[in-house]
């Protein structure tokens, strides 16, 4: 497989070059040397067909007609835009290759601690890829002065995931195959993830204008808090109109928090708000609310009344990633 890389040095300083340079070409040889690998052992099991070619070198497809002019500055652009492609592209192989890992693994006896370290990957790869895809949805819609600093954030929380994903796998038997193979795949993604940072942070220059954004509009709020929202927060419990109500005596519409999430929360529309109330008790359960699961309020009695316990430990194989997570927007 020959793959061909068109860079314009004119406009970027010979440090950038620097940093650059074996980031392009650790990640070609990264990619054909796993995607030898995936047809030979995981191709049967793996969720997304492999493509024959190589993702960067379909990200390039439309650079090469001759009949296209570009400016020394919009190849610089370019090489960001293509490389942040090809991490999503190796992101979700790296994503299906953690399923099939984790089947292989929970097959083991004695695996648990393997297993669980490598579901913490795939959940990670699944807000990996969210935040990538961000990236590329904010180049097409959002002002440049707006998206900067998200951008930064979002490559900077995408480097984050697979850190804490190698931190999971410490608990695991690094010398199984399993683990072994997922902390080398989360390194190599994390690897093309620092690359586009770092091309991110070269093409984008430095700010205009003093300042950064105001995080508080009011002096109470931060400012991406909608009005509505605000407007819930400062009510009182009684004059909340839930979609569900938790309740152990069972007056309310359901028995668990879990079972009210997983079923007045999946159905709700995009962009609506999901109001549950969970009544006092002493509520022993693990809640788990998925990244793509968003706009989920929580309202409980009060302090000291609505109260929820658990006893996960490294012992029974669970990780740190694994004792808390939330959507998007929860409250």
């Amino acid at each position: 497989m020959e793959i061909i890389v068109l860079i314009s040095f004119s406009r970027m300083k010979l440090p950038n070059i620097l940093l650059i340079l074996p980031f392009i070409f650790s990640s070609l040889n990264l990619a054909q040397a796993e995607l030898k690998s995936s047809q030979s052992h995981f191709a049967k099991i793996t969720r997304e067909p492999i493509s024959s070619k190589s993702p960067i070198s379909l990200a390039h497809e439309d650079d090469f007609d001759s009949s296209s002019t570009t400016t020394p500055s919009s190849i610089e652009q370019d090489l960001f835009d293509n490389s942040i492609q090809f991490t999503i592209s190796k992101a979700h192989w790296a994503r299906a290759l953690a399923y099939n890992l984790s089947l292989a693994s929970s097959k083991r006896v004695g695996a648990h601690y393997d297993t669980a370290a490598i579901v913490d990957c795939l959940d990670l790869l699944d807000d990996t890829v969210d935040l990538l895809s961000n990236v590329v949805v904010s180049r097409n819609e959002v002002p440049e002065n707006d998206r900067n600093d998200d951008v930064h954030t979002w490559l900077s929380a995408a480097l984050t995931n697979q850190e804490t994903c190698l931190d999971s796998l410490e608990t695991a038997h690094r010398s199984e195959p399993e683990p072994a193979t997922m902390a080398s795949t989360a390194r190599n993604v994390s690897q093309l993830i620092a690359g586009s940072l770092s091309l991110y942070l070269s093409s984008a220059g430095p700010k205009s204008g003093a300042g950064g954004r105001k995080l508080l509009s009011d002096g109470r709020f931060p400012a991406w808090i909608s009005a509505g929202d605000r407007r819930l927060l400062e009510a009182p419990v009684e004059a909340i109109e839930p979609h569900a109500v938790v309740a152990k005596d069972g007056s309310g519409t359901h028995g668990t928090i879990g079972e009210a999430i997983n079923e007045v929360a999946g159905s709700m529309e995009e962009g609506g708000r999901t109001v549950i109330q969970i009544k006092a008790g002493t509520y022993n359960e693990y809640i788990r609310i998925p990244t793509k699961q968003k706009n989920v309020l929580l309202v409980g009695d009060g302090k000291g009344k609505t109260v929820i316990v658990g006893n996960k430990n490294s012992d029974d194989g669970s990780t740190t990633y694994d004792s808390a997570t939330v959507g998007k927007r929860f409250f």
